[in-house]
């Protein structure tokens, strides 16, 4: 019981390990005039990191520090 309980701990250790790491990055995506650009695919240069913008040019993104 007590391996279980080890083994259980470092497993959640090693997933929050990965949040602590990760820095959130939010914004917006705007046209020349100030529009907000729907659905603008935005990527981190060299990942396949990436998300898209909302109705409102929004987004959000988590990526390693």
């Amino acid at each position: 019981m007590k391996q279980k309980s080890v083994f259980l701990s470092v497993i959640l250790f090693l997933l929050s390990a990965g949040n602590v790491f990760a820095q959130k990055l939010q914004g917006r995506v705007t046209d020349k005039r100030g529009e907000p650009l729907i659905g603008a695919t935005v990527v981190v240069v060299a990942s396949t990191n990436g998300t898209t913008t909302d109705l409102d040019g929004n987004y959000s993104l988590a990526v390693p520090a």
